[in-house]
């Protein structure tokens, strides 16, 4: 697996392989130089890296978000909990079918 490199003037200031090594990165990395966290988010790298490694639930909670503190929580929500693919909660896509929707059905009569 390809590794996450934070960049810093040309110069390599952080390193991750997976998502726990990502937030702990991310962690330090608030303290010692947040604007070079704050370029990858706002360019998106991130969230590039997450979708290749297959964390698509985080990609999509980072998706969008330009600031570290922000990134840092949604990360440690419980509603933003880490895994791959979609949340458990989601809904399922929805078909369309081409033309006219159906008609209602009447409910039934019982005559006698």
């Amino acid at each position: 697996m390809n590794d996450f490199y934070f960049m810093s003037y040309d110069k390599i200031v952080g390193r991750a392989s997976n998502l726990s090594e990502l937030r702990n990165e991310m962690q330090r990395l608030s303290k010692e130089d947040p604007e070079c966290v704050n370029y990858h988010l706002r360019e998106g790298h991130i969230v590039q890296w997450l979708k290749y490694v297959g964390e698509t639930r985080a990609a999509g909670n980072l998706a969008g978000v330009g600031d570290v503190s922000t990134a840092l929580k949604r990360l440690d929500s419980p509603t933003h909990a880490r895994g791959k693919g979609m949340h458990s909660g989601d809904s399922k896509m929805q078909v369309r079918r081409k033309g006219r929707p159906p008609k209602e059905q009447k409910p039934a009569t019982n005559q006698s």
